[in-house]
């Protein structure tokens, strides 16, 4: 990928489950560069450091779930000044 500073793991996820994984996506140094992802329309993209997916046994069909920490909620409660 483009401005990237080392090569990814690009986990595709739709409505919570993973949809397809390209492993080791290399950087890319100057356009023109490969298009990377599935077929089918993803609505979030997880990006891991390259065999991360696989170490963490990772596969397509697996549910995924996305839970915010204690510390991002407090973060964002003060920036809306609460």
């Amino acid at each position: 990928m483009l401005n990237t500073i080392a090569p990814l793991d690009m986990v595709f996820v739709h409505q919570d489950e993973v949809i397809a994984i390209e492993a080791e996506v290399p950087i890319c140094p100057a356009l023109p560069c490969k298009s990377f992802g599935p077929m089918a329309d993803a609505d979030s993209v997880i990006e891991l450091g390259a065999g991360e997916a696989k170490r963490l046994g990772l596969g397509v069909g697996d549910a995924v779930v996305i839970e915010r920490s204690e510390e991002h909620t407090s973060e964002l409660q003060s920036l809306a000044g609460s």
